[in-house]
């Protein structure tokens, strides 16, 4: 086979290993098809930027697992919490760390939200059994509201966000006004008709096992 036979052999079949996922996934990947189309006969080049997009895939659905919200929702929440300079790797630290201590709280009644819970909590009627079901920016809004509610001083609030979670102090200015911020500007995401869903989320990562296949018969 001479090198132009076998380019054209390459480039035959990208093209149907890509028709084969446009097969597979739908309308799920527009954007993987547009750039796919416009990266055609380049399989490395796409597939590095391909890849990229799975990764990233994959660590959303994660990121919003650690929140206890879904895909959709913790992409909301990261487009509102940008508004105030977090970022999503940040929001999603914080959103473990408020899990795992008031887990830790409700299993041994101890640990780091045990000062709050027993110094500010009471003072409003504020139990940890109301915040057990809640997810990590819900938690967060409930504490906010009870500190402000039991008038804890600014320096305070400070004191009880960084035991929560390490950096929860950042999150102080959206948290303000029962959230209120952080439900408009999560309304604006949705609005935007922006998010990757669940389902498109779990066939990205059908897109692996292409990208695998797309180079070995390249």
């Amino acid at each position: 086979m001479s090198k132009y036979e076998f380019v054209i052999s390459a480039q035959d079949k990208t093209a149907q290993a890509f028709t084969a996922i446009n097969s597979k996934l739908g309308t799920v990947t527009k954007q993987a098809v547009t750039t796919a189309a416009a990266v055609a006969g380049v399989t490395a080049s796409f597939a590095v930027m391909a890849s990229s997009a799975v990764n990233s895939a994959k660590e959303l659905d994660a990121q919003a697992k650690l929140a206890g919200v879904t895909v959709e929702e913790f992409q909301a929440l990261s487009y509102a919490y940008g508004q105030f300079n977090i970022s999503q790797e940040k929001f999603a630290d914080i959103s473990k760390d408020v899990q795992d201590k008031l887990g830790d709280f409700l299993a041994t009644g101890a640990g780091p939200f045990k000062d709050f819970f027993e110094q500010v909590a009471p003072k409003v009627g504020l139990t940890a059994d109301a915040l057990k079901n809640l997810s990590s920016s819900e938690v967060l809004i409930a504490v906010k509201k009870a500190m402000d509610d039991a008038n804890v001083s600014a320096k305070e609030q400070v004191f009880y966000m960084e035991a929560i979670a390490n950096d929860a102090t950042l999150l102080l200015p959206a948290l303000q006004n029962n959230g209120a911020a952080i439900k408009e500007y999560s309304d604006q995401f949705n609005n935007l008709n922006l998010a990757m869903s669940q389902t498109e989320v779990e066939k990205m990562a059908e897109l692996a096992n292409e990208f695998k296949r797309i180079e070995a018969t390249a």
